[in-house]
């Protein structure tokens, strides 16, 4: 323990190094290092990983694989944990929300299930910015794109190759459009100064303000122009035919009544 002491003293800033600067020190000094530097803190988690791996189990570097492949099964099983959290809680919660509030399924999909996908991403976002070390802070942005490239990559490639689909063009052209629009948008404001000022964000917002614009008025047309593709519940929530979002909540809900919830409206019948 003394020796590792003498090698953290004669380590030059050791405390605002990087995390991986324990690799630098010799196997019996891992834990003691990892505890010193700031980054290699837990930040107040639930589970102290790196920690566990250094100090607990007391790896040694060939372990470190196994601790790997512990680590990414642990992270697997909290991804099913969470979607099948999100299919019996989320999914029937944002159902009934959008039912309460007179939602059609279209502008419920760009409001409160966007805002509940992106919850993890705003609560990883206020902790990373909490952290003490900026370094620390800046990983949101990159979390940020990167999640939203690996959901518009790996999740259709999974989704097409389980239930092979045709996706609308001009929703997929829409929202793809606005996409681009919105990473070009952020990438010339991070570029220019490196930073992002209060008008640069209401920028990105009143982007994502015509977007839903856009997704509701172009519901909006087609419904006009289409009618008989929709039909209109007891609360008069005009829904698509051929969507079972709203319309099975919908009906659950109004089982055994006399009234059917979904009988179509004399102003489309007769048009």
């Amino acid at each position: 323990m003394d020796e590792c002491l003498v090698q953290v003293q004669n380590y030059t800033d050791i405390s605002n190094g990087s995390c991986s600067a324990y690799q630098d020190f010799s196997y019996d000094c891992w834990c003691e290092v990892s505890k010193t530097i700031d980054q290699c803190s837990s930040d107040g988690g639930f589970i102290d990983y790196l920690g566990g791996a250094l100090c607990t189990l007391m790896c040694r570097p060939t372990d470190l694989y196994w601790i790997y492949v512990v680590y990414i099964l642990w992270l697997l099983w909290w991804c099913l944990s969470l979607a099948f959290t999100a299919d019996t809680f989320f999914v029937p919660v944002v159902q009934w929300i959008a039912a309460i509030l007179g939602m059609n399924e279209t502008l419920a999909g760009v409001t409160i299930v966007a805002l509940g996908n992106a919850g993890p991403d705003i609560a990883g976002g206020f902790a990373a910015f909490g952290q003490i070390n900026a370094e620390t802070s800046r990983i949101v942005f990159n979390s940020l794109l990167s999640g939203g490239f690996f959901v518009i990559s790996l999740l259709p490639a999974i989704i097409c190759l389980w239930t092979p689909m045709i996706p609308a063009r001009r929703p997929f052209l829409r929202d793809n459009l606005f996409y681009v629009l919105s990473c070009s948008v952020f990438f010339v404001f991070s570029y220019t100064d490196g930073r992002i000022q209060w008008y640069e964000s209401l920028t990105l917002l009143l982007i994502y303000c015509a977007y839903v614009a856009t997704v509701v008025g172009g519901n909006w047309y087609n419904r006009k122009k289409h009618p008989e593709k929709y039909i209109r519940g007891r609360d008069g929530i005009f829904i698509r035919e051929k969507s079972y979002f709203l319309k099975d909540i919908l009906a659950e809900e109004n089982k055994g009544h006399s009234n059917n919830a979904f009988q179509p409206t004399d102003d489309i019948n007769h048009k």
